[in-house]
């Protein structure tokens, strides 16, 4: 009514004011909303806001009665860190949670997220071709699309979606705002369609181009993804070239058309005396043993493999030198025939692993500049459909404390049993014990470790 203004809205559904509007949660049994109101010159609103890198909740401007206090969550995202709580109403930060101080004008709260996770590479956002089961589809039918893939460290927010046709016009787009266009770490969301082996373009003819866009986790830039494209009669191909240096080959050795949006991979065979340095070229992609995968191909690019000389000497280490880190998480570990198992349907499962002292286990190591650390896993059951990878982290234990050596994201595929690197060459000390720390995924199985020596 006239003179009034909204105060608060109580009740059992759960729920957010946005402006003259309340949002509920999502209902799941019967519930009730009651709204308050109270005199307008009796209130003030506390507008909060939140600087790169988290959110607040409520995001929306709140009506607070006059002397009372309100609170709001803040959240950092992936690779950021809440560094305090600013604005002019002033409170105290609990926790995640900061109420203010009781309110007798109009205010602001802002929440205030640092970096913490490094550098940001745009090659760590890559765009991919998707297929998927969808009920929608008819029968012949089958999900396929663009998906954008956040292999970063950061937490990423995505601006929208363009669908072009040929002519470089927008057939349809979609734009994304709120907590609907974050992307985390080692995830990935996609746009697609329903497709038959007779006709692999969506609507017909009419798109020809995809891509997305998304922000700069540190600066906020807009940037534009790699575009796939489509076509009801061709597939849009990419030439991938190889080569090698002396010490070795690189096999096939000749061009390879790569369809848009796929990869490819290739053998590495180093000659007597001889092991992988690295390999380089414009394609990306990763090492794991002996195989090279280029990351999704989205332009003309090149694959170089490097030798020099040396032996390589290996150890593997079984799953059963990993536990649980926390004790009271051990109930949800199995030891099974393909090593160790969280058996939980939800749950992440912290799992330590130790790596012998070298001068133990590995006393033809002695010497050695160069190791590797890599880890074979699997999927023992379909689930988490979206989730690419498990983090992993190698610390050297040396007079009595822990020292973070190496993070990387280890992928978890269905029955993929395929050791992947950990620890691209990092210098180990033979007077020190390390540790191989995981956040095993549920229905995954840790099945061994490697342990690489080049001398």
């Amino acid at each position: 009514n006239a003179g009034y203004s909204v105060y608060r809205v109580k009740g059992s559904c759960g729920g957010t004011i946005i402006g003259d509007r309340f949002l509920t949660d999502i209902i799941s049994e019967a519930c009730s909303i009651v709204a308050e109101f109270a005199e307008a010159d009796t209130t003030f609103t506390v507008t909060p806001s939140s600087s790169r890198g988290g959110s607040i909740i409520p995001e929306g401007s709140v009506v607070v009665a006059e002397g009372d206090s309100t609170s709001f969550d803040l959240k950092a995202y992936e690779g950021f860190d809440l560094s305090g709580v600013g604005g002019t109403c002033g409170g105290e930060l609990n926790g995640k949670k900061y109420t203010t101080e009781a309110v007798f004008s109009d205010c602001s709260v802002v929440g205030n997220f640092d970096a913490i996770a490094g550098g940001f590479s745009q090659s760590s956002i890559t765009s991919e071709l998707y297929k998927w089961d969808e009920a929608s589809c008819s029968g012949g039918e089958e999900a396929e699309g663009h998906a954008l893939v956040n292999r970063s460290d950061y937490t990423i927010e995505i601006s929208d979606f363009y669908a072009l046709k040929e002519d470089g016009s927008v057939y349809w787009s979609d734009n994304y705002s709120g907590q609907d266009n974050i992307l985390e770490p080692d995830f990935l969301t996609a746009k697609g369609w329903c497709v038959s082996d007779d006709n692999r373009s969506p609507y017909g003819t009419e798109v020809h181009e995809t891509y997305w866009n998304y922000l700069n986790p540190l600066t906020g830039d807009e940037i534009r993804s790699d575009s796939l494209y489509w076509s009801s009669s061709q597939v849009q191909t990419y030439s991938v070239t190889p080569s090698a240096s002396e010490g070795g080959a690189i096999s096939p050795n000749d061009l390879q058309l790569v369809q848009s949006g796929s990869t490819t991979s290739f053998t590495l065979s180093p000659d007597l005396g001889r092991v992988i340095s690295h390999v380089d070229g414009t394609c990306g992609g990763s090492v794991s043993g002996f195989t090279f995968t280029t990351n999704p191909i989205s332009k003309d690019c090149t694959v170089r493999a490097n030798f020099k000389e040396g032996v390589l000497t290996t150890l593997i280490i079984s799953a059963t030198s990993c536990k649980a880190t926390e004790p009271l998480n051990s109930l949800g570990l199995q030891f099974r025939e393909w090593g160790l198992v969280n058996t939980n349907l939800e749950d992440v499962i912290s799992v330590t692993c130790a790596i012998p002292r070298l001068t133990d286990q590995l006393a033809d190591f002695m010497g050695s500049s160069e190791f590797r650390i890599s880890l074979s896993r699997k999927k023992v059951s379909v689930g988490s459909a979206n989730l690419l990878s498990m983090p992993c982290q190698v610390f050297e234990s040396r007079d009595g404390s822990l020292e973070l050596r190496q993070s990387v994201s280890i992928p978890v595929n269905e029955n993929n049993e395929n050791f992947e690197n950990i620890s691209p060459q990092i210098s180990m000390s033979s007077t020190s014990s390390y540790i191989l720390r995981c956040d095993l995924q549920p229905n995954t199985a840790i099945t061994g470790l490697k342990l690489e020596s080049t001398n």
